[in-house]
């Protein structure tokens, strides 16, 4: 037949390789498709030549703890990054600030927040779904703070992960803060 399709369970991949053996002379073309629940990313803090911080507060600006948020709770998250070196003036960096999945993002650009928080512009920043992807350039014992607005959404617990920054052209320069699992709960009733 010209389709075939076999499902592997995971005692059958032992040493996890599978190989394939075209005895017909024909092209082949092969697909593997991995189902499954991820594993935990990294948990730990890492700085390498630059050091962040992530801190979440409520829209005063009062530190909170992001473990367990009652559902429909505008709060942001403030991400600061400092160059410790004194005479390397950091460009082209990267943040990857992935959310958890019961949060969503107030893209401060459409619905007419953008003036909510005193933050640094960067040079470019790409807003998704579920995460930001900035990119800055930070000076010699610099530091950069940038803001997001968020809510907390959909009830349940979800996997928040590391946040991330890099040079994008030398990786001995990079920073994370670890990943933990938070909750949005039910707002209590009156």
């Amino acid at each position: 037949t010209p389709l075939w399709q076999h499902t592997f369970d995971m005692p059958d991949l032992k040493e996890g390789r599978i190989s394939l053996k075209n005895s017909s002379g024909g092209k082949l073309f092969a697909r593997l498709i991995i189902e499954g629940i991820p594993a935990n990313e990294d948990t730990t803090d890492a700085s390498n030549n630059l050091d962040i911080t992530v801190t979440y507060k409520s829209m005063d600006g009062t530190s909170i703890d992001p473990r367990s948020i009652v559902q429909g709770t505008d709060f942001m998250a403030e991400v600061r990054i400092n160059n410790p070196q004194g005479q390397a003036h950091y460009k082209e960096m990267a943040l990857t600030h992935v959310l958890p999945s019961g949060w969503e993002i107030h893209n401060t650009r459409l619905d007419g927040l953008g003036e909510w928080a005193d933050a640094d512009i960067p040079t470019y920043q790409d807003i998704r779904d579920d995460r930001l992807l900035t990119y800055y350039d930070v000076g010699p014992k610099g530091q950069k703070i940038f803001r997001v607005l968020l809510n907390a959404s959909y009830l349940g617990r979800f996997y928040l992960p590391a946040v991330y920054s890099e040079a994008m052209y030398d990786r001995t320069i990079n920073a994370r803060q670890g990943g933990h699992w938070v909750a949005v709960v039910k707002p209590k009733s009156i």
